[in-house]
């Protein structure tokens, strides 16, 4: 039986979500146990309090967290934090102990540091492999990490991080792992827009902007032909704004709340639109589905916006009329700009990243 964590931290759900994907993959596999963990729940609520208050900077000080986000490419900044990591890197050692585990897949740059100081001080050895969640801007930080693997989300990203100085035989393009249900039926189910006489399904995914989701809504709706979805996730309190919002235009939308069925939800639609997270971003592409990307935080995410706009899959808009606009568009002369994106789409789509992944893994 192989042992295997995968360790995660919750500041962005891309790095919970690549663990989450992964992990499931290699319990597929036959002789395989793997976990995730996050060694630095073992701070408790002060560590919920930093999450929050990484969200607010990301979001709110935007500038402000641009200037950390180059801070961390350009010095030392997590080799200085890890001695002052002793909580966390206990709960790691106590993990490793108790799983037994031979291989350690690591989703955030902080990790394979602490490894490496338990391994030097007696603990538990294990090979490392780290999953970088981000692309092609990716901070220096992820290149700097002592693994004996990288996982790439693209080929992009891989000639990035050789470029960083990681070694060639070191670096695997597997893909962002994504949820196996991508895979599972690879043929494109959905009939193009306006065929037998339907309407092209929009789906818009809140992000974090909660006013531009509603502008952004309302400017969606007062488009022909189209069928409106609003999925507002875990931000319920939108509902009431959207509502409002769409009443007095004379359109209508689906609002719906958070769905464990995510992948079938991007597959039946024609085009998405949201915020350019890695986890979304990755997702999007493996269910073969345009991309108009309505908001891109600072720092790792102008590399998914990038992603996007080298694919040729998608749109990246600046406000809710040019998100209208890059819908038209791509709806107009019989959806021939659609058609094409899709087409795109079939030959960049990594729809398996999670078994690719985990076949990587194992390879150890």
């Amino acid at each position: 039986m192989r042992r295997i964590i995968v360790l995660t931290a919750g500041y962005g759900e891309g790095h919970n979500s690549a663990a989450r994907n992964l992990c499931a993959a290699l319990n597929r596999r036959f002789g395989v146990h793997a976990t995730v963990h996050d060694p630095l729940e073992a701070y408790g609520e002060a560590y919920e309090r930093s999450k929050r208050h990484f969200v607010n900077a990301v979001t709110g000080a935007p500038l402000a967290w641009l200037a950390t986000y180059h801070a961390l490419d350009r010095l030392p900044v997590v080799p200085a934090l890890l001695p002052f990591l002793g909580r966390a890197r206990r709960r790691l050692s106590a993990i490793l102990k108790e799983t037994g585990a031979d291989i350690a897949v690591c989703s955030h740059p902080i990790f394979p540091g602490l490894l490496r100081d338990i391994a030097r001080a007696g603990g538990p050895a294990v090979k490392v492999v780290t999953v970088v969640t981000d692309s092609i801007s990716i901070n220096r930080v992820w290149a700097k990490t002592r693994s004996d693997l990288w996982l790439a989300a693209d080929r992009y990203s891989a000639a990035r991080l050789r470029r960083l100085g990681v070694p060639s035989s070191g670096v695997r393009t597997t893909g962002f792992p994504t949820p196996s249900a991508f895979a599972a039926n690879p043929e494109c189910e959905r009939l193009a827009p306006f065929a037998d006489g339907g309407r092209a399904r929009v789906l818009l995914m809140a992000g974090s902007a909660s006013r531009d989701t509603v502008r952004t809504a309302r400017a969606l709706a007062a488009l022909p032909d189209i069928e409106l979805t609003v999925s507002v996730g875990r931000h319920a309190e939108l509902v009431e704004h959207l509502y409002a919002a769409l009443e007095d235009t004379g359109h209508s939308a689906r609002i719906i709340g958070w769905t464990s069925d995510l992948p079938a939800l991007l597959r039946s639609s024609h085009i998405v639109l949201g915020k350019a997270g890695g986890a979304t971003t990755h997702e999007t592409l493996a269910a073969r589905t345009p991309f108009v990307i309505t908001q891109v935080l600072p720092g790792q995410e102008q590399g998914n916006a990038e992603l996007i706009r080298r694919l040729g899959v998608g749109d990246v808009a600046g406000d809710p009329a040019a998100a209208a606009e890059a819908v038209t568009r791509m709806l107009a002369d019989d959806a021939r700009l659609w058609r094409s994106r899709v087409e795109r789409l079939e030959r960049f789509a990594r729809p398996d990243s999670s078994s690719r992944a985990a076949d990587a893994v194992l390879s150890l």
